[in-house]
């Protein structure tokens, strides 16, 4: 369970004790800015990273230089957060948290004045959506990182209260998960989303035309059953795509057909080409590569969060594959090697 610990404390951080009393505050952990600071230099929310010269912008991207299926440069900004702000609206005066849905004060290592929350298997939809409707602080510009856990239904009016601050959904611990629950949801200021710990999901070929500003789409340990040849179209702005993050040895027989499939399969060749056209979406980012949403920046991912290599000849093993001596970085290190298709 380590990596799935690891994976949630990028964005569960301690509670401020004096505005959260429910929830202890561990030694040495900083609170995030109080309420009240200033949302970046000009008082506006920035929906991308800017491209540094020759160098790497949102989502890695060079200066001149194209990205995407689309060919495109920069993503058009995102309405909903670039609107003129001199200040946060005033944080909330009591712990909006339920039973089995925590608000932290902080997202993304509480350097920033933004929010995250997490709603565990336990928690019904008739919770979630009450927790929703307490976080009145999310009717102003405050973008919101959500990881919600276990199976339920997705009705359209699940996150009605918080669609237009959502940036990072997680969608946790759903076997048998079907991306088909979540096409009629107008989540527009969605830029990440993120099944972790999903067994066997399923991809249709127009699941994702919702979102078309979507910018990481990642599969943490998360077998993928079946992704349909067009899934991927819609996602012009997608500048990271992680299939198989997080997977080491010894892995599990579901584990074994993921990756047997969709890193040697002549099944899958379509999508190993689509990589290859596009070779930015595996490769690491640093923080803030994907996306700064006011002062809410994304994390910095590693080679490891994103695919596990695979040479097609050898097949799966219990053994990591050593890529050292073909590449001089972990940029280069190819998602499959030996392909025969």
């Amino acid at each position: 369970m380590r990596y799935l610990v690891a994976s949630v404390l990028f964005i569960v951080v301690l509670v401020n004790a004096q505005m959260f009393p429910n929830a202890g505050v561990g030694p040495g952990i900083p609170s995030g800015p109080g309420p009240g600071t200033a949302m970046g230099p000009s008082g506006q929310a920035s929906a991308g990273a800017p491209a540094g010269a020759g160098g790497a912008g949102a989502g890695g991207m060079g200066a001149g230089g194209s990205f995407g299926p689309s060919g495109s440069g920069m993503i058009p900004p995102n309405p909903y957060f670039d609107q003129a702000a001199t200040a946060l609206p005033a944080a909330p005066t009591m712990d909006p948290s339920t039973e089995n849905c925590i608000l932290q004060f902080c997202g993304y290592g509480c350097t920033s004045p933004t929010y995250a929350a997490v709603c565990n298997s336990s928690a019904t939809n008739v919770e979630v959506k009450k927790f929703f409707l307490k976080l009145q602080l999310f009717q102003g510009t405050l973008p919101l990182v959500l990881m919600l856990e276990g199976k339920r239904d997705f009705p359209m009016d699940l996150f009605m209260s918080v669609k237009d601050n959502l940036v990072s959904l997680i969608i946790g611990k759903y076997d048998q998960f079907n991306t088909a629950a979540l096409k009629k949801l107008n989540l527009p200021t969605l830029l990440s989303l993120q099944f972790m710990e999903c067994k066997n999901v399923t991809v249709g070929p127009t699941d994702f035309v919702a979102f078309s500003r979507l910018r990481q789409l990642s599969f943490i340990k998360s077998p993928i059953f079946s992704l349909a040849k067009k899934a991927l179209q819609p996602l012009t702005a997608l500048q990271l795509l992680a299939l198989d993050g997080k997977y080491e040895p010894p892995f599990s027989p579901l584990e074994i057909k993921h990756l047997e499939e969709f890193h040697c399969d002549c099944k899958y060749a379509w999508l190993r080409d689509y990589i290859r056209k596009n070779p930015l979406l595996i490769q690491p980012k640093k923080e803030g590569d994907l996306f700064k949403v006011g002062m809410l920046h994304s994390e910095a991912t590693e080679r490891s969060d994103i695919f596990y290599p695979v040479n097609c000849t050898v097949g799966i093993t219990d053994e990591p594959l050593d890529f050292e001596d073909e590449t001089a970085t972990p940029v280069n290190v190819p998602y499959s090697c030996d392909d025969i298709c």
